[in-house]
């Protein structure tokens, strides 16, 4: 089953780069990933989330100032139905908003490290958009000095240091003082220490952040998840979804001698794996919906093109071997749309060619 796990690994990278799994990338150890870093940062400790509220509170925190709320929320409660979504009837369950605004503002970070992908894939990698304004949602690059009675302390400032607000990695409040930052101004967050913060002498203590602002961007692909409305998702794509996240989890656990709830219990997950699910379907929702706009069908040469490449980056020659492996095409068909949707967009607004 090596070759299936492979192709699993590479769902795991399109989840991934579709902003997907909560918590802590898949890089990071269960030391970095339960505990904060020194700089100030505190992953969330909450688990699940309730029923009431529309599913949107949990134990101590509201997920609805999150991030991955604020992009994928018309998918959390939007209703589920036995049809089957395709290339031809996307229009009956979304809509894709105007993506003009975002070529202006789109450019490639080369900064980005595109060493351990596969060409064809590394050349996605390090789009953006960038915006005037930070907003829940937008990442911030920034310097940053903390200091607590106007002395600096340890493990307190940074250089560069990229920030999504909204994602909950910055003790409380943080993110929320940098909404409305603009490139170029400098910040002051007040925030108080928890009393059970991993450093004792930071325990309960009031700190001052001083933020340089450089930059405020999206990754490109979020940018064009926040231009699609979801009217409904398919009983099916929901299901292949939850069944992805549960694997990824279970896998990732399994580096660490974990079970997959182990882990999301270890890195301090918001959204029940549910949500995530339902995120993951509005993203696939989103795939389909640039490829119907783009005039790309499932019998289009660059399908089949992109449909081999995947296949082979995975060890297969041919569908019908992944298939004896036990995969489906939907679950290839995953993995394809969302490379394809990606190249061809990218195409199509001149960022690349060929």
């Amino acid at each position: 089953m090596m070759k299936k796990k492979t192709l699993l690994i590479l769902m795991s990278l399109v989840l991934a780069a579709a902003g997907g799994l909560s918590g802590c990338g898949a890089g990071d150890s269960t030391a970095e990933a339960a505990s904060s870093a020194a700089s100030g940062a505190e992953t969330s400790t909450d688990e699940g989330a309730s029923e009431s509220d529309g599913g949107t509170k949990t134990s101590g925190r509201d997920i609805s100032q999150t991030a991955a709320y604020q992009l994928y929320h018309d998918a959390y409660e939007v209703p589920l139905v036995e049809e089957t979504a395709t290339l031809d009837n996307i229009d009956d369950f979304a809509e894709l908003g105007d993506l003009s605004g975002l070529t202006a503002s789109l450019y490639h970070d080369d900064s980005a490290d595109v060493s351990s992908y596969p060409d064809m894939i590394g050349r996605l990698v390090g789009y953006r958009v960038s915006y005037d304004e930070a907003a829940l949602g937008t990442t911030v690059t920034m310097d940053y000095v903390g200091t607590i009675d106007g002395t600096a302390f340890e493990g307190g400032s940074a250089e560069n240091a990229d920030l999504e607000l909204g994602s909950g990695s910055f003790i409380d409040d943080f993110e929320d003082q940098l909404v409305g930052a603009r490139p170029g101004d400098t910040v002051e967050v007040h925030v108080t220490f928890p009393e059970t913060y991993q450093s004792e002498d930071l325990q309960g203590k009031d700190a001052v952040f001083t933020c340089t602002i450089h930059a405020v961007w999206q990754n490109f692909w979020d940018a064009v998840i926040a231009a699609v409305t979801v009217r409904q998702l398919p009983q099916s794509i929901y299901d292949l979804m939850l069944e992805t996240v549960q694997a990824n989890y279970e896998q990732l656990g399994a580096n660490y001698g974990m079970t997959g709830e182990q882990y999301r219990e270890a890195i301090g997950t918001v959204q029940t794996m549910e949500q995530e699910a339902r995120q993951e379907a509005k993203w696939v929702m989103a795939n389909l919906a640039v490829l119907k706009s783009l005039g790309v069908t499932q019998d289009s040469d660059v399908y089949r093109e992109m449909e081999t490449n995947l296949l082979s980056l995975s060890g297969y020659e041919t569908m019908a071997d992944a298939e004896a492996d036990g995969l489906t095409a939907e679950q290839v068909g995953v993995s394809v749309q969302y490379y394809l949707a990606m190249t061809e967009l990218l195409k199509s607004l001149a960022m690349i060619t060929g």
